[in-house]
């Protein structure tokens, strides 16, 4: 009687296992390549009410235009009080502040304006591109702009 029911039990299990397990299975595939587009040499400034993010564009592959390809960007935001700066080299967390979709690179040229409070402090900034399949791209290099 013991051993029906551990071969039952067993069974169940193996049964239960397999069915779990069951599905269609596709062939192997590597993912798609996410091109690297990617802003060098971030700056900030403040004109009017706006801050002003510009760069260089980095495209890989030697292309020299990557507007068509460039569907916006991810801007990323910290604020830091004057007296309470983060130390050189420390880690920075950013919080994304906008998503813009709509042309934000002409030629290998960045620039984006975005509204910003005007509370003073150290304002930091990092951008991802996003490229039209909706993938971003490597972080930027960090802006920095003062408020006083």
């Amino acid at each position: 009687m013991m051993i029906k029911r551990g071969l039952l039990l067993v069974v169940s299990c193996m049964l239960f296992l397999g069915l779990a397990a069951c599905g269609k299975k596709g062939p192997p595939f590597l993912p798609k390549a996410n091109p690297a587009y990617s802003v060098t040499h971030l700056m900030a400034e403040e004109k009017e009410g706006e801050v002003i993010l510009s760069g260089h564009v980095s495209i890989p592959g030697g292309q020299r235009d990557g507007s068509g390809l460039i569907a916006g960007c991810m801007i990323y935001h910290v604020r830091y009080d004057m007296g309470d700066p983060p130390c050189e080299g420390c880690p920075i967390r950013y919080r994304l502040l906008k998503e813009i979709r709509g042309e934000v690179v002409t030629d290998d040229r960045f620039i984006c304006k975005i509204p910003l409070s005007r509370k003073k402090g150290l304002h930091f900034f990092e951008v991802r591109l996003i490229n039209e399949s909706g993938e971003t791209g490597p972080p930027s290099d960090n802006a920095r702009l003062t408020l006083k």
